[in-house]
């Protein structure tokens, strides 16, 4: 029996519940509030104690890592999506793929913690446990040798299929592609899902999108010296391929001179036109 299931919960890039400390709250404590706005600041739970029911298939010890995984997640009240969630992935990357909670209970454990503290009992339904079978992909052009990029999945065929290894395979590769000006990759994940063998097969239809080339470079917020110094340490010259690889070395060479807290994430801006790039340093919330 052959299925398919795209990953979305596991695969896609979304906002994550936080462990070991809570996310800022969406109304801040010195902001008024309209009558009508009243309950928009809601509370936030910690998980102090977990406990799972029904397990048959994961270990004692896998047990263990799972309640120390999720033991500590930050979610907001009413959002017991988030715990339900931690649950499922927790087991997923033990190759549990079709895991469910069946019934999720949280029940106050310590009211006056700040935040509350709250024990968790997580009823499940692990089902089997599946391992990968194969990664396939489609699409592929600009890098046609498939076993490159089978190399940046660390996880071989046969091992327990764990989702994480997927996420940093995709992270993986879409930095072999930045290396050669494809800033644009989209990787589109499809799991085949072989019920009956308890195998996966990946397939990766690759969009690698444009090819692009550095226009200009840009570095807002900065005094001349500085200034001067940053562009003394930027190496592609315009008119060359985008290389993600410089981009990264070139934030790590210039650590002692960017402010403190400064990213590549953070304060680096690609401007797209066609298929060339103004890449824009902009440092003044930096500063």
């Amino acid at each position: 029996m052959d299925s398919r299931a795209l990953l979305v919960l596991t695969l896609a890039v979304s906002a994550l519940p936080a462990w070991g400390a809570c996310p800022a709250d969406p109304v801040p404590p010195d902001v008024p509030q309209l009558i009508d706005e009243i309950g928009a600041r809601p509370t936030k739970l910690i998980v102090g104690e977990v406990r799972l029911a029904n397990v048959s298939q994961a270990t004692v010890e896998e047990q263990k890592q799972i309640t120390a995984q999720v033991t500590s997640l930050c979610f907001f009240d009413g959002k017991s999506s988030d715990v339900n969630e931690a649950v499922v992935e927790a087991f997923q990357d033990r190759g549990f793929f079709r895991a469910q909670v069946s019934r999720l209970q949280i029940d106050i454990l310590n009211q006056s913690a700040a935040p509350p503290t709250v024990a968790v009992v997580a009823y499940m339904q692990e089902g089997f446990r599946y391992r990968l079978k194969a990664i396939e992909f489609t699409g592929n052009k600009a890098v046609a040798n498939i076993s490159l990029l089978r190399a940046q999945f660390k996880i071989n065929d046969g091992d327990v299929f764990r989702p994480e290894a997927v996420r940093e395979g995709i992270r993986a590769l879409r930095k072999l592609y930045a290396a050669a000006g494809y800033i644009n990759l989209t990787p589109v994940p499809d799991a085949r899902v072989d019920d009956k063998n308890h195998a996966i097969v990946m397939k990766f239809d690759v969009d690698e999108g444009r090819q692009f080339a550095v226009r200009s470079f840009t570095i807002l917020g900065a005094d001349p010296q500085r200034e001067a110094a940053l562009r003394a340490g930027w190496k592609p010259p315009p008119g060359s391929i985008f290389n993600g690889d410089i981009v990264d070395n070139f934030f790590a060479a210039a650590k002692d001179l960017l402010p403190v807290g400064a990213t590549r994430e953070r304060n680096l801006d690609y401007r797209q036109d066609q298929s060339t790039l103004d890449i824009v340093l902009d440092l003044r919330d930096s500063r």
